[in-house]
């Protein structure tokens, strides 16, 4: 479904030098995907995510980035409406009243206990189960000076605040862990070394300004 919710800002892109907003993606998109048997809930998230992926992409043009034509390769399933955990398991909605529940490990339950969270979403994948959460935190007076946000794709890291943005291009470290012959064990750790070295130039430069 996010695929061809991309297909079709493309083609506005294309039509209008312009990226649709949600509600205009909405409009042109929910129609077509009534084929696919789903509950709304994931028509509208898959909408949201091809708007989000659109957002990005134009904004990496103004600032001068290469892209390429988005594309969702890896089947998954997002939503974040009515997402619950009842006894012990996070249960997934189906549609026609039908529900699926995923049992969810001590350590998950423990976290999600806190009274002070509250659960946003979900992500599963054919091998994995993410779950975002959102937690009130008062900070004390004094306590934050800054604050930065960090966007990790497979190819690129960008870090940046209100004041400054910073891209880093990882397909070096792609292209390594991708060479015949690497090990898992040995490409895995040269993504991760490239990570670290990026954010640690990213904390360096922002303690030298």
């Amino acid at each position: 479904m996010v695929n061809d919710c991309l297909m079709v800002g493309l083609k506005f892109e294309e039509e209008n030098r312009s990226t649709p907003s949600m509600k205009k993606l909405s409009v042109l998109c929910y129609g077509q995907l009534k084929r696919y048997e789903v509950c709304s809930a994931y028509r509208l998230t898959a909408i949201s995510k091809a708007a989000g992926i659109l957002s990005a992409r134009r904004k990496s043009t103004k600032r001068g980035f290469f892209t390429r034509t988005p594309y969702a390769s890896r089947p998954l399933l997002v939503s974040c409406y009515n997402v619950k955990v009842q006894d012990r398991k996070l249960r997934v909605h189906l549609g026609d009243g039908r529900f699926e529940d995923i049992p969810l490990n001590a350590h998950t339950l423990r976290v999600l206990s806190h009274a002070e969270l509250r659960i946003k979403s979900f992500t599963l994948t054919a091998a994995s189960l993410s779950i975002c959460f959102s937690k009130e935190d008062e900070a004390e007076p004094g306590g934050f000076t800054d604050a930065v946000g960090i966007d990790r794709n497979l190819r690129n890291l960008t870090v940046g605040n209100e004041d400054r943005v910073t891209y880093y291009d990882m397909a070096k470290a792609v292209e390594i862990a991708r060479a015949p012959g690497a090990s898992s064990v040995h490409s895995g750790a040269a993504m991760r070394g490239s990570y670290d070295r990026s954010l640690r130039n990213m904390v360096g430069e922002g303690a030298r300004g």
